[in-house]
């Protein structure tokens, strides 16, 4: 497969994958445009191409491959969900990231997800923001869908907006609106 071609097939993961992070996670911000997916040796990121407001590519590591390319796409492809050009994210959407990389791919190899939890252990900002979340969904497994309808951008929500919609403690809810450099 030739790069354009694994650019084209990567696009289409991404579009598949991004609708099923809608059904889990609610809809996406259909003002921005995603304009596909590209590799860079700095990869995974979403990147904004300059001048244009509403454009959004997904970068991934360059020469990954198979099982790493699809956790890669994944994770990002939450950050679809709510395009922001100003990081980092908020602990609640990484960690939404996390699971959804863990959880959503049909993933190659049979011990794929296992390793991919086992390789959280070695960030602790990305095992931080996971647990978050589960600490989060086993409290109000609704809470994604239920903050989302009243406030659709991750990088919008505040403790203070969190501790009213959900009736969480605020402690919590800063925990979860905390911006972290992840890598």
């Amino acid at each position: 497969m030739n790069s354009r071609e694994s650019r084209r097939e990567f696009k289409r993961q991404a579009s598949k994958l991004l609708a099923t992070a809608e059904q889990w996670y609610g809809g996406r911000d259909k003002t921005w445009n995603f304009a596909g997916v590209t590799f860079s040796s700095d990869g995974p990121y979403l990147y904004y191409p300059p001048g244009d407001e509403k454009m959004v590519e997904i970068h991934l590591m360059k020469g990954v491959k198979d099982d790493q390319a699809l956790y890669q796409l994944s994770h990002e492809v939450v950050h679809l969900l709510a395009p922001a050009r100003h990081p980092p994210a908020i602990m609640l959407e990484e960690g939404l990231a996390v699971k959804f990389s863990i959880e959503a791919p049909n993933y190659m190899g049979r011990d794929y997800r296992r390793l991919a939890i086992e390789d959280l252990k070695t960030n602790s900002n990305y095992c931080a923001a996971y647990n978050l979340v589960r600490e989060l969904l086993i409290l109000k497994p609704k809470a994604v869908m239920q903050l989302r309808s009243e406030e659709p951008n991750f990088f919008a929500m505040t403790p203070e907006f969190i501790t009213k919609t959900l009736g969480v403690d605020l402690e919590f809810a800063v925990r979860l609106t905390e911006r972290r450099q992840m890598r």
